[in-house]
């Protein structure tokens, strides 16, 4: 049966299954079990609980600050999920832990100790950053990938209406993703950030503006969403090679 549920309001909790399995009960009593080698992080804020099921289990178990951690995958160009979810932990996460756990343990009356503790706890958030980029669900507790159509509806709506402004908030709250999450899916179904797709976009529309009307290129730049025709034509040059102007002459 399940231990104690737990709630930790300002700590992450990381945990990673060395030798047997644990089953684990995360938000929902829906449990999944975690054996060797796998790991699961635990947002702050998220209730859960643990039992072995009279098995043997070693593992290690690091509490990290949420705002640090926070800030440390943030600093790093990773974003935290604010969901349970599991992952193969690689040597280094084991490697991380271990450094973590022994100098809190053994380093405060070392130089340096604060120091050190923090680039452990910053080699820690990294590894798990790179390792949620692709998460792997176990159970109705852990995080599930969202559909490629998701994605391709914020695609369509960029692709009919390239002249408006699209907010990386709002199309990532269409996709039901994190903003750092749908850069990276729409990154992985369309080979572009969204930022260069919907530039790419304006791009090919003013080409064909320029080619088949005699609009002015403040007008086109305008109609496009360039907002003038300097900033056109900078980015017209960049993506064609040639300036807006010379395809008219």
């Amino acid at each position: 049966m399940p231990g104690p549920v737990a709630f930790h309001a300002d700590t992450v909790e990381v945990n990673l299954i060395v030798s047997g399995r644990e089953h684990v009960w995360l938000e929902r009593p829906v449990p999944f079990i975690q054996g060797a080698g796998e790991a699961v992080l635990i947002p702050a804020r998220v209730e859960h609980a643990s039992w072995t099921g009279g098995s043997a289990v070693t593992f290690h178990n690091v509490h990290l600050y949420r705002e640090r951690f926070d800030e440390q995958l943030s600093e790093a160009g990773l974003r935290p999920s604010s969901h349970a979810v599991t992952f193969t932990g690689p040597s280094s996460l084991r490697r991380a832990m271990e450094g973590l756990r022994y100098e809190s343990t053994h380093g405060p009356q070392e130089k340096g100790h604060a120091l050190a503790l923090d680039a452990w706890a910053l080699s820690l958030s990294i590894v798990i950053g790179r390792q949620l980029c692709t998460p792997r669900s176990r159970g109705q507790g852990a995080s599930r990938a969202p559909s490629r159509a998701s994605v391709a509806r914020a695609e369509e709506l960029m692709r009919l209406h390239p002249e408006q402004a699209h907010p990386l908030d709002r199309l990532a709250a269409l996709a039901q993703l994190s903003p750092w999450h749908f850069i990276r899916r729409f990154k992985q179904a369309f080979g572009q950030t969204p930022q260069t797709y919907l530039r790419n976009l304006r791009l090919e529309r003013a080409r064909e503006l320029i080619s088949t009307t005699s609009l002015p290129l403040t007008v086109i730049a305008h109609d496009v969403g360039f907002g003038s025709s300097s900033r056109l034509s900078e980015g017209f040059r960049a993506r064609f090679g040639v300036t807006p102007s010379s395809l008219r002459r």
